[in-house]
C-alpha cells in the first residue's frame, strides 16, 4: 500500500514571509484593527474588503463507515461603503451526484457585527432567512442575506460541506482579498491533477505529512468473523495561500469569469489500492467518470455509451423511416439534403432548453414527444444524416458560460452539449437543431467557445468552433425636423445579417411592442407603421423599418440633435489601464450607421464636426460628413477584424471603441438664419 500521495506537479515547500495585518481567525473574535478599517490601501475604491477566506478539505470516516471530505470555510468580509452591500449576499454551490445522492452542508452558522457607541452588536442569519434553490439537474444552491448591513459591518460565515468530490478553491472575487488560505489533505489511496488559473506563484505553498494516523473503510465482526475492509493512512496535507488578490474588475467581452479568476481545481485522475468497498461506494456516485483519460479513450467511451454511442445507432433506423416518410430527397444534391434535414429538424423537434452531453430519453420517446435536450436533438440529427448517406460526426464541446476546455486534461467534465459536423467533400460545416431563428449551417453563440471534439472512431480530433463570417448591423435614418415643436420626425431602417440578426430576432421577435420598447432606449418614441422582413429567412439579412420621432433640444434659438440618436455605445466597458486575458467579442462585426437630415427651412449648419478615418489589421473606424444641398448626410462604420483579441491587443480595442464612443455622439448644431 503506498504511503505517499502522488501528485502530477512539483510541489514546492519553501515557505514565503508573509506580510500585512493577521487577523484572528477565532470566529466573533475582531479585532480592534479590522473595526478601525475604512478603506483598504491596495484598493482605495473598493465598497467592501474580504478580511480572510480559510477553506480545507480532509477525508473522514463516518460511524457507518461511509468515507466523506469533509469542506470547511470560513470568511469575513468588512463593508467599507454603500457599494459593498452586494457582498452581504452568499451563494453557496452544492452538487447533486443523483436522485438520491448531493453534498450536504452542516455546522452553518452567519453573523452580522457592528459596532455601536463602543458596543458591538451582532445578528444571526437565522435559518428560516436561508433559502435553496434548483439550478439545473446537477446543482442547487443555499443563498442568504446578512441583516442590517451598514458601513463598517463585519460579516462572517463558516460552514462544513459533506462531499465525495474534492472541492475547489477560489481566491478572487469581485472585491479584494487580504489573505485566501486552502488547505488539502491528501490520502495515498487516490491521486489528483491539479491545475491553477489566473496565479504566477503562491505566497505560501507548503507540503507535509501529518503524524496522526487515520483508518478508511470499515471492518464489523459477525458469528466471531471479521468482515470488510479497513487501512491506515496518514495524511500529506498540501496549503496554499495567496495574498493582497486583487478584485476581479473588469468582466467584460470575456466567456466566463471561471476562466480567469484565480483559483485552483482538484481532478480526480487515479485510485491505488482502495479497499473494496470504499472504491464501490466512490462509484455509485458517478466518481469513476472523472477520472482522467487520453482523447482517445475518451472518444470511445463515449460511442460504447447507452446514452450518446448507441442513442446515436438507435436512432438510425427511425431516421430512415422519418425520411421515407416526411422528406422527399430524390434528385437533391448532398448539400441540399443536408439542409432540408436539418431544417426538418429544427421545425419538428423542439428544443427544451437543457443542454446536455448524453441523452436521457430512448430514440423512441424523443421522436414521440418531439421535443428533448441538446444532446438528443442533435444525435438525433447527426444519425438523419447519416441515414441519407451524408458524412456527419457528433461534435462534444463546452458552452461559453461553462467555461473553457482545458486540452492537457482529458475529462468528460469538461463537455456539456453536443453539436453536429457535416464532412462531405466541398461540403463542411457545424450545425446545430436546436434553434429555428439560426441559419442551418451555423451553430448558435453560446456554442462559440474555442475547439470542439470530434466522437468518431478512428477519425476524432478537435474542431475550431469559431464563426468565420463577418455579422453586420447596418442603421439609417431619414429625419426631418420640425422647429416649431422641437420635434424630429425619422424614418428608420435597421438590417443585420449572421449572428447580430439572431440577436435581433431573440430580442424583438415579431413584436411590434417589443420593439417600441426597444426604441425608446435609443431616443425614439411614437414608433409606427413597423415592418419585420425575412423574420423566417435565415440566409438573408434581417431587417425592421418603421417610422419614430426624437426629442430636438433647443438652446437659444439653436437646434441640436445626435444624427445616429441614442444607438451608438455611449460607456466604454474596458476601463483597465491593462488586462491580462483576451477580449473576446464572440463573431467578428462591422456596425454602420448613415443619417440622412433634412436641414429645417431657415436653418444653417456653420461648423461641422471633424471626421474621422482609421483603420489597421485588427479595427477600422470612419466618420464622416457631407452636405448635399439642403441636406446633410453623416456615414461611420466601424469594425473589429476577428473575435478575439490577445491581450497586447487590449489597448487597440480600448482606443476604437473610446473614439467611436467620442465621435459618433457628435451632435450638430442648427443655427437660425
Amino acid at each position: 500500500m503506498r504511503k505517499t500521495i502522488s501528485l502530477i506537479f512539483l510541489m514546492l515547500t519553501t515557505i514565503s514571509l508573509l506580510i500585512g495585518q493577521e487577523y484572528s481567525r477565532e470566529y466573533g473574535i475582531i479585532s480592534d484593527s479590522e473595526w478601525s478599517l475604512q478603506t483598504y490601501e491596495k484598493d482605495p475604491d473598493a465598497g467592501a474588503v474580504v478580511m480572510f477566506d480559510i477553506g480545507s478539505s480532509f477525508y473522514a470516516t463516518k460511524k457507518d463507515g461511509d468515507i466523506v471530505i469533509r469542506f470547511k470555510k470560513q470568511k469575513r468580509v468588512k463593508i467599507l461603503d454603500e457599494t459593498g452591500f452586494e457582498a452581504s449576499k452568499v451563494t453557496i454551490p452544492i452538487y447533486i451526484f443523483n436522485e438520491k445522492e448531493s453534498e450536504q452542508v452542516v455546522e452553518f452558522q452567519a453573523t452580522s457585527y457592528l459596532k455601536v457607541g463602543g458596543q458591538v452588536v451582532s445578528k444571526q442569519v437565522e435559518a428560516e432567512s436561508v433559502f435553496e434553490e434548483t439550478i439545473d439537474e446537477n446543482w442547487k444552491v443555499k443563498k442568504f442575506t446578512f441583516p442590517d448591513v451598514q458601513v463598517g459591518s463585519v460579516l462572517e460565515y463558516s460552514y462544513v460541506l459533506e462531499t465525495s468530490l474534492l472541492p475547489d478553491w477560489v481566491f478572487q472575487s469581485n472585491i479584494p482579498t487580504i489573505h485566501s488560505e486552502y488547505k488539502v489533505g491528501m490520502v495515498p489511496f487516490f491521486e489528483y491533477v491539479f491545475i491553477t488559473q489566473g496565479i504566477d506563484t503562491f505566497d505560501v505553498q507548503t507540503v507535509q505529512e501529518d503524524k496522526m494516523w487515520k483508518k478508511i473503510g470499515q471492518i464489523k465482526s459477525y458469528s466471531g468473523q471479521n468482515m470488510g475492509e479497513a487501512a491506515t493512512y496518514r495524511d500529506i496535507i498540501y496549503t496554499y495561500v495567496l495574498k493582497d488578490v486583487a478584485a476581479f474588475k473588469d468582466e467584460s467581452y470575456i466567456t466566463s469569469v471561471n476562466d480567469y479568476i484565480a483559483k485552483i481545481d482538484f481532478q480526480l485522475s487515479n485510485t491505488y489500492d482502495v479497499p473494496t468497498y470504499v472504491s464501490e461506494q466512490y462509484q455509485s456516485l458517478g466518481q469513476a467518470t472523472v477520472f482522467m483519460t487520453t482523447w482517445p479513450k475518451m472518444i470511445e467511451d463515449f460511442l460504447a455509451a447507452d446514452v450518446f454511442g448507441k442513442y446515436l445507432k438507435a436512432s438510425e433506423g427511425l431516421a430512415r423511416k422519418l425520411l421515407n416518410s416526411e422528406l422527399n430527397l430524390d434528385g437533391q444534391s448532398k448539400a441540399q439534403q443536408a439542409r432540408a434535414i436539418i431544417n426538418y429538424v429544427k421545425r419538428n423537434f423542439k428544443w427544451n432548453g437543457e443542454t446536455r452531453k448524453l441523452a436521457r430519453l430512448k430514440p423512441k420517446e424523443f421522436v414521440s414527444q418531439k421535443q428533448g435536450d441538446s444532446a438528443e436533438i442533435n444525435l438525433f440529427l447527426t444519425a438523419m444524416l447519416r441515414a441519407a448517406g451524408i458524412e456527419a460526426q457528433p461534435v462534444i464541446l463546452s458552452t461559453r458560460d461553462h467555461g473553457k476546455i482545458k486540452a492537457n486534461y482529458p475529462f468528460q467534465h469538461f463537455f456539456n452539449n453536443v453539436i453536429t459536423l457535416i464532412n462531405e467533400p466541398g461540403l463542411s460545416y457545424l450545425t446545430d437543431a436546436t434553434d429555428p431563428l439560426i441559419a442551418y449551417n451555423r451553430i448558435p453563440p453560446r456554442c462559440i467557445n474555442e475547439n470542439g471534439l470530434i466522437v468518431n472512431k478512428g477519425e476524432g480530433g478537435w474542431v475550431n468552433l469559431e464563426s468565420k463570417f463577418l455579422s453586420l448591423n447596418n442603421k439609417l435614418f431619414s429625419v426631418s425636423i420640425d422647429p416649431e415643436s422641437s420635434v424630429a420626425t425619422a424614418g428608420v431602417t435597421i438590417q443585420s445579417s449572421e449572428y447580430h440578426a439572431y440577436a435581433y430576432k431573440n430580442a424583438y421577435g415579431k413584436n411590434e411592442e417589443a420593439v417600441k420598447n426597444g426604441m425608446l432606449e435609443n431616443g425614439l418614441s411614437d414608433v409606427s407603421q413597423i415592418r419585420f422582413i425575412n423574420y423566417e429567412k435565415n440566409t438573408k439579412p434581417y431587417v425592421i423599418a418603421f417610422k419614430a420621432t426624437a426629442e430636438v433640444e433647443e438652446v437659444g434659438g439653436k437646434l441640436i440633435l445626435s444624427p445616429f440618436f441614442k444607438f451608438p455605445i455611449a460607456e466604454n466597458s474596458l476601463v483597465e489601464e491593462e488586462r491580462k486575458y483576451p477580449i473576446d467579442l464572440v463573431f467578428a462585426e462591422s456596425r454602420s450607421f448613415k443619417s440622412q437630415i433634412n436641414i429645417p427651412e431657415g436653418y444653417t449648419i456653420k461648423q461641422l464636426p471633424e471626421g474621422l478615418n482609421m483603420k489597421d489589421e485588427l479595427t477600422a473606424i470612419k466618420l464622416n460628413y457631407q452636405m448635399a444641398g439642403k441636406q446633410l448626410i453623416v456615414e461611420g462604420s466601424y469594425s473589429f477584424k476577428k473575435a478575439v483579441f490577445q491581450p497586447e491587443e487590449y489597448a487597440q480595442v480600448k482606443n476604437l471603441l473610446n473614439r467611436v464612443i467620442e465621435k459618433f455622439n457628435q451632435e450638430i448644431v442648427f443655427d437660425p438664419l
